[in-house]
Parts: structure tokens; sequence; C-alpha cells
């Protein structure tokens, strides 16, 4: 057994520090024991120096999204994720990205745009998460990104009722000319 102790100790303690350091580094500010609590905030109000569990509801640009592959490990498997930006309610002709949601849900084919609330953990891009590519992509549909690009980790992504808008409704004009009596 003695033989055996300048190999196995190191390898205990290798262990015994190894493994839960892992979990800690890939468990992304998760507590270890009991539940996230979600702060709801207003899209324009984002702050991840705040609160890092959100929940915020926008207005969710298809045209532009990236479909990530993300490789598996000892501790998780393989997944899919689709990135895609989220505007302000009723804001369809904004092409600034400040706010990207990272989601293993599919978006809706044939779709553009969707009201969601999403709930998930908030923080700044970074080139794991946002690729170097992506800014070139999203580019090509015509976005662009601001100069802070804030993510959310979606853990859940939940429909919205549509929100009303603040802003006033423009009226169509109205043809006021009476008929003729012909």
């Amino acid at each position: 057994m003695r033989r055996y102790l300048p190999f196995l100790i190191p390898f205990v303690l290798a262990t015994l520090v190894g493994v839960p350091l892992t979990y800690v580094l890939t468990n992304d500010g998760r507590p270890l024991l009991g539940e996230v609590t979600y702060e709801a905030v207003q899209l324009e109000l984002v702050d991840p120096t705040v609160t890092p569990f959100i929940e915020v509801t926008g207005m969710s640009h298809y045209p532009a999204v990236v479909k990530q592959e993300l490789p598996g490990n000892i501790f998780k498997s393989a997944r899919t994720l689709y990135m895609f930006p989220l505007m302000e309610a009723h804001d369809v002709d904004s092409r600034a990205v400040k706010v990207l949601v990272r989601t293993a849900r599919e978006p809706a084919s044939l779709v553009s745009y969707e009201f969601m609330k999403v709930r998930g953990k908030i923080g700044l891009a970074t080139a794991l998460q946002v690729p170097f590519g992506t800014e070139e992509l999203f580019g090509r549909k015509g976005y662009y990104f601001a100069d802070e690009v804030l993510v959310i980790e979606a853990d859940e992504v939940l429909e919205a009722p549509v929100p009303t808008s603040d802003k006033p409704q423009p009226i169509a004009p109205v043809d006021l000319i009476e008929p003729s009596d012909r």
C-alpha cells in the first residue's frame, strides 16, 4: 500500500478540488441550493451589475437569427442554441442591437417578430457567447451592434400578451368628399 501513496494522494487531492471547482465554473453563477429569483425589469433599464437574473418583455426580431451548435463535455450534453435581438415592444424599425437572447427554443417559422417574456441570466457579451462572425451575419440583415451588447442566457421563454402602445397611433386619412348625385 505504501508504494501507491505517492500516486494516490495527488489523485485524491486533485479529484476533491477539481470536481467541485469544475462544477462551480460551469454552473453560470447559479445558486447551488434553492431556486433562482428573477427580477422584472424594463428592457431599456437592464443592467447586469444590479441584478444578474431578470425577467424582461420585448419584441424578438427573427430576420436575424444565429444558430449555434455547442459541443458537449462530461458535465453538459451537446446542444443547439438560437440567438436573436430583443427590442422594445412595437419597435420594428430599430436596427441597433443592445440585447441578444440565447435560447434552446427554436424561433417560429414564417414569423418575423414576436412578443415574448424572457427569464434568464444577463451579462455582457463575451467571445464565447457571441462569436466574431455574428456581427457580420447580423449586418447582412441590416442590424448593427451597439457599443455595449448584453446577452440573456434564457432559462425560460414565454409568449407574452401583446402590450398596448403608449405612443399615439397614426390616424388614417379619411376621404371627406361626399358622393355626388349623378
